[in-house]
């Protein structure tokens, strides 16, 4: 039986905590001078929400299904959701490129053409009386910002990096064109209103398929509580309203589909396989994260079902991915109708040092390729990779990392074979400068330690006698291992694994969450510390995030996780049915 009143005072706490935070949001809206944003105090509480959480989660998943618990799982995660909805994003301004992006695709424009700057170019020359008015998509956007839905145009100026073209793939596109077209013309509150809403259907679309998947494994639904309360995760979709919760459910539905073929009639198979293949990839056509999942899902398919099933999942995964991803990978440069406008090309967000070089950019896969290329952000292991790498000597103390101990005649011995070896195969290479090389170089030692950890959690999966629970934690474990190896590693990011957290063993998984939200402490550095000695160091705000937050925020975590597994290992019998609730 569930413990009632455990789970009455951590939904009362919860609530309150949620009800604060929608109070305070009046604080942080785009208006309110950053100075005065309540930022630590808002961190401070969605922290203090993990308490009731972990407490609820606990208490929840000892109890077996009863149809109450699945209605009050179901019942209060909605409700947290609803009281954020209507909450201005805490820091974020994704939701402008959404809202445009999806104007612009019910208007009948390629969202990816039009850089957004090339368009508030195009209206203030047109103000200022520089040029007459022009015709075709570009004036047709120019329109829809200044006359037909003026709202548009505050959208319009608020994205940020708008120089670069969308990066968010077709299916996500297709997703914000709907709400643009099926919600009431409003103001701009209101239409961020809608797309969050949009977006918080699929976010409780994941929950429902989560239930389905602890049925499936055999776990209870009290293990639901695992997503569906996690403050990380209603924060960053029903407050933020981030992309992630589209593709988050086509790759947990992709999960669960392939663990319900596993269970069915060998005639049955691979209906289920290609089932569970075609959702993945329009997982991937929402965002490319996904793709992580594929190498699991092969390798059991084909140890566990026979190379048909590997074949069939795996054309059905490349080929719908191919299908949804071909209107933005095969288009490549297209002539501009006017002279296009002349704009900065960054790393987002730019790192310590960049080197800003104004281009102009016309490719229409420049907005993604920036994304792969440069972004980098929050990082641990992955800075602490790429800054051994860069040589140092030409940055002075004060934006040097002090982590970075690789002499710099190594480092740049090593930077510099490597973009010769490079350059043999992409000429282009050789144009890079250190820092892009080392970028490059890191990236390509990241993903091969990724790459190996997928592999080998899909053959542990795939091994004969695996339980119904090893292939989602294999796919959690891929998830959360290219989280944590990225070089952009942004807290909403944690979605993509928190669906599949309750197959994680270690209770360390779960503290995570937690630990991810310090990264909302970078704006109030920002803000409050321009000058450097911030806390006895030689950084200003923005330096002593880049090189000592994510140490706080991660280093911690990964001592956690090593002492609990070296604990585990030597002291207890690894249990089919253990999850990260009921260590």
């Amino acid at each position: 039986m569930p413990c009632w009143k455990s789970l009455a005072a951590a939904s009362a706490l919860t609530a309150a905590i949620y009800a604060v935070l929608a109070f305070l949001s009046a604080y942080h809206t785009l208006d309110t001078p950053k100075q005065y944003r309540p930022i630590l105090l808002v961190v401070a509480l969605y922290l203090l929400a993990f308490g009731p959480y972990w407490w609820a989660w606990k208490a929840a998943a000892r109890a077996g299904w009863r149809r109450s618990l699945v209605v009050w799982v179901i019942g209060t995660s909605v409700l947290w959701r609803a009281i954020l909805l209507p909450t201005p994003p805490f820091q974020e301004i994704d939701l402008y490129r959404y809202a445009w992006d999806g104007a612009v695709v019910v208007a009948g424009v390629d969202p990816y053409r039009f850089p957004p700057k090339e368009i508030v170019d195009e209206i203030n020359a047109q103000r200022a009386g520089l040029i007459d008015r022009v015709e075709g998509d570009r004036g047709r956007l120019v329109s829809l910002a200044t006359s037909e839905s003026p709202e548009y145009e505050k959208i319009l100026r608020t994205i940020h990096f708008s120089e670069l073209p969308s990066p968010y793939p077709p299916v996500s596109q297709a997703v914000f064109a709907w709400v643009a077209a099926t919600s009431p013309l409003a103001s701009v509150s209101g239409q961020l209103f809608w797309l969050k809403l949009g977006l918080v259907v699929f976010d409780v679309a994941t929950l429902l398929v989560l239930l389905w998947l602890l049925r499936l494994t055999g776990l209870g639904p009290g293990h639901a509580v695992a997503y569906g309360w996690c403050p990380l995760v209603v924060k960053e979709i029903a407050n933020s309203g981030h992309l992630d919760s589209i593709a988050v459910f086509f790759a947990t539905a992709a999960v669960a589909l392939a663990v319900r073929g596993l269970r069915a009639k060998p005639t049955g198979d691979l209906r289920w396989v290609g089932g569970s293949g075609a959702v993945l990839g329009l997982g991937v056509g929402a965002k490319l994260f996904p793709i992580v999942i594929a190498p699991v899902l092969a390798i059991v398919w084909w140890r566990r079902s026979g190379w048909r099933a590997a074949v069939v999942g795996g054309a059905a995964i490349l080929v719908t991915a191919a299908a949804t991803l071909a209107p933005m990978l095969l288009r490549g440069d297209s002539p501009p109708e006017t002279p296009a406008a002349t704009g900065e090309t960054v790393m987002l967000p730019p790192p310590p040092d960049a080197d800003l070089q104004s281009e102009t950019t016309r490719d229409k896969t420049a907005g993604l390729a920036a994304f792969l290329s440069r972004w980098e952000i929050n990082d641990l292991l992955f800075a602490a990779v790429a800054e051994n790498l860069r040589p140092q000597d030409h940055r002075p103390p004060e934006r040097t990392p002090w982590f970075a101990v690789t002499p710099d005649s190594v480092s740049g011995a090593i930077v510099g074979g490597w973009r010769d070896a490079l350059s043999a195969v992409v000429p282009a290479a050789a144009t890079l400068d250190d820092r892009a090389a080392a970028f490059l170089l890191a990236r390509a030692i990241t993903l091969v330690a990724c790459g190996a950890i997928v592999l080998a959690c899909g053959w542990r999966a795939s091994r004969p006698g695996a339980d119904a629970q090893a292939l989602p934690r294999a796919a959690f474990f891929a998830l959360a291992w290219f989280w944590l190896l990225a070089p952009t590693q942004n807290p909403w990011y944690w979605c993509w694994a928190a669906p599949l957290l309750p197959f994680a063993r270690q209770r360390a998984w779960a503290v995570l969450a937690a630990c991810a939200m310090l990264y909302y402490v970078r704006f109030w550095l920002t803000y409050h510390c321009p000058s450097p000695g911030v806390f006895g160091t030689r950084y200003d705000g923005d330096y002593f995030f880049y090189f000592v937050v994510p140490w706080i925020e991660f280093g911690p975590w990964l001592l956690l996780l090593a002492g609990e597994t070296a604990w585990r290992s030597r002291t207890i019998k690894p249990r089919a049915s253990a999850s990260a609730a009921d260590v």
